[in-house]
């Protein structure tokens, strides 16, 4: 081990899902399991989904798994935080789109929403659109790819369109707009009054895979060309490229409002000025590939896909 692994390690603590939940495999019967889905819970616990179909929420600080809920639903694909500590989680069902509201209290589903309007469907993402709505990403069919917005209230679908058939992220800019990437490298912001496309951002060269909102007019980002870009979403162009990664870019997160966070399935993570494009400092040795990140506060991130590792951006 190289003297900077040595270093590094000093700033990473290694929590193994394997050693510290007990879980029986049967359903899978998988060795290892695989961290799908990651958010921040509080200061000090996030909540995670595994693809055994469990959601956890673990204490950092004690080191140890404080509640778990079995979804019965098959791998958990994605989740949001929603407020007065309810969760939102989209998984697959025989098929179908399956989205479960939870206490997360209590552990306990208050209800579910099946959509059996969408055959041989795969809900890719959910996001928190407003007080009562969210809006998720569904891959229909394999072929095409649907918005759709769902009144928490009545649990209904109050909006929804096809959104071309290789959309694979999904983020919410304001009250009016989203924006979508696609694995035809195509960025496309949609205003959800009309249902169309108001932009269209083309730079990358490969398939959108992480996108991240960092201010009111900013956007950023990452590729299967290993780039991140910013943009401006006034002028709708690109304005920086941050450029230092081997591999493709697997999720980006915000710092704060001066810098961000990559991660690549190079194994590495990096920290990166966004005015300049300057990588401000990289963390390599991981020891696995970067499928999601967390900031949990200026000084520590969590990552995690075999296991949790949370990280001291500083010595």
């Amino acid at each position: 081990m190289n003297r900077n692994n040595s270093k590094l390690n000093k700033q990473i603590k290694i929590v193994p899902l394997k050693s510290l939940i007990k879980i029986k495999f049967s359903r899978f019967k998988k060795k290892t399991l695989c961290l799908l889905c990651l958010i921040k819970h509080d200061w000090s616990k996030i909540i995670i989904g595994l693809d055994n179909g469990l959601i956890q929420i673990w204490n950092l600080v004690i080191e140890k798994c404080t509640l778990n809920i079995d979804t019965n639903s098959g791998p958990l694909i994605t989740m949001a935080k929603m407020k007065n500590n309810k969760l939102v989680s989209g998984s697959n069902y025989s098929g179908k789109v399956l989205i479960k509201i939870w206490d997360l209290v209590s552990g306990n589903c208050l209800y579910s929403i099946i959509d059996g309007n969408t055959n041989m469907s795969n809900v890719s993402q959910i996001c928190i659109f407003n007080e009562n709505n969210i809006v998720s990403l569904i891959q229909e069919n394999f072929t095409k790819s649907l918005i759709k917005v769902w009144n928490l209230e009545t649990q209904k679908s109050v909006n929804s369109f096809h959104c071309g058939r290789e959309s694979t992220l999904l983020i919410v800019i304001n009250n009016n707009q989203i924006a979508i990437g696609n694995i035809r490298s195509i960025i496309r912001i949609i205003d959800l009054n009309t249902n169309r496309s108001i932009a269209v951002l083309i730079s990358h060269k490969n398939s959108i895979t992480s996108l991240l909102l960092v201010s009111e007019n900013a956007l950023v980002s990452g590729s299967n060309d290993t780039n991140i870009l910013l943009w401006d979403l006034k002028t709708y162009k690109s304005v920086t490229t941050l450029t230092g990664h081997k591999s493709y870019i697997s999720r980006i997160t915000k710092l704060n409002n001066k810098k961000i966070i990559s991660g690549s399935m190079d194994m590495t993570i990096k920290i990166w000025d966004i005015s300049s494009g300057n990588c401000l400092k990289t963390f390599d040795g991981l020891g696995e590939t970067v499928t999601n990140i967390i900031k949990m506060n200026e000084r520590q991130i969590v990552t995690g896909y075999n296991e949790i590792k949370i990280i001291g951006l500083y010595k």
